[in-house]
């Protein structure tokens, strides 16, 4: 999250950069605390779902005497309500942030954490750098807004339907994450195999229902780090997948 911020404030057409936090029923958590404390270091413009609303909505999910409640059924999103609620305050910070005269400079402060991942690039489907053996060439992959995986035509990732498919390619990195879809519902189920060789090293073997997150599966995307260094070096990586399910692609911060 903070690499993102670093790379929107280093952006050359200078955009202004404004934190939003989400209205779910987890608001206010460590999460958003987290992302509240940077948007803090880097005096950026922080727009509180949680704060702004929680007055408001408390527990009891409903913010006016209609009756209409602000959460949808899975108790933890916005509901069309929620959603309505969510962009007025947004809309009020925004204009609240014009009234103001925009930084004439701006020093980006030292990472609090790192900066390997300001350079994270995602190579899919069609990129010329990846060798592919064993995959559905007629399926591909991509992520919809809600987060979810589906199959259509155009660049995305990679689906198997079985037997082994293999990703390869060579380039400058420092750190790498294969990222997939989990979803425990539709048949999905294999194992990932992903090495780094060359000038850093790097391995990571990983069933694709029961990922490292603990997440119930609904079809998420989850990402596998197999490399994180902090000085890039050339490097062959290569992704084995066995199993039926999807990968999205690589990311690579060089």
């Amino acid at each position: 999250y903070e690499s993102m911020i670093r790379m929107a404030l280093k952006d050359p057409n200078q955009p202004a950069v404004v934190l939003a936090m989400s209205l779910t029923h987890y608001s206010g958590g460590g999460v958003e605390a987290y992302m509240t404390a940077l948007g803090q270091k880097y005096g950026l413009p922080v727009i509180s779902i949680h704060k702004g609303l929680n007055s408001i909505i408390g527990n009891s999910y409903s913010f006016d005497g209609s009756g209409a409640c602000w959460c949808s059924s899975d108790g933890l999103h916005p509901s069309l309500a929620g959603h309505k609620l969510y962009a007025k305050l947004i809309g009020y910070g925004v204009k609240t942030i014009l009234d103001k005269n925009a930084d004439s400079q701006m020093s980006i402060p030292t990472p609090t954490h790192s900066d390997r991942y300001e350079t994270m690039k995602l190579y899919q489907r069609g990129n010329s750098l990846i060798t592919v053996t064993g995959f559905d060439t007629n399926s591909q992959t991509f992520v919809s807004p809600t987060g979810k995986c589906h199959q259509v035509s155009g660049q995305g990732g990679w689906k198997l339907n079985g037997g082994t498919g293999t990703l390869t390619m060579t380039t400058n990195a420092k750190a790498v994450f294969v990222l997939y879809c989990a979803n425990q519902y539709d048949g999905s189920n294999g194992t990932i195999n992903a090495t780094v060789s060359g000038g850093h090293t790097g391995s990571v073997s990983q069933n694709i229902v029961n990922n490292l997150k603990g997440e119930s599966g609904w079809g998420q995307v989850c990402a596998v780090p197999v490399l994180t260094e902090n000085t890039s070096a050339n490097c062959t990586i290569t992704v084995s997948f066995a199993g039926i399910g999807q990968l999205i692609g690589i990311a690579v911060a060089a």
